[in-house]
């Protein structure tokens, strides 16, 4: 994937990253790309500590931005939502460190 290239072509797409409880969406991929260092400000997939150190060190890597969109009524836990997405991403796409945006709708 070349930077600044769309993700939705991926196995797992846009619809795979929605997270629905009682027809509520609370958090949903908006869009992704490929960046040469992470955005200062990100959520990192860091509920996968079993993984180590693996062949290629993730400073190392370009970085895969995915960015999220606040969504719903209730918008508590949006941030651990999207770590949680972010480290299921990461387990699935090793050649690049894997970073979550949250962003509000504007709605």
């Amino acid at each position: 994937m070349a930077a600044g290239q769309s993700c939705f072509g991926l196995p797992w797409g846009r619809t795979a990253v929605l997270h629905r409880r009682e027809h509520n969406v609370y958090v949903e991929l908006e869009k992704c790309e490929v960046l040469e260092t992470p955005p200062e400000s990100c959520l990192e997939g860091d509920m996968n500590p079993f993984l180590g150190n693996t062949v290629f060190p993730m400073e190392t890597r370009k970085t895969l931005a995915l960015y999220f969109t606040r969504k719903g009524q209730k918008k508590n836990f949006c941030e651990d939502m999207v770590r949680f997405f972010v480290s299921q991403i990461q387990l699935s796409v090793c050649e690049y460190k894997c970073v979550g945006i949250l962003m509000d709708s504007h709605l």
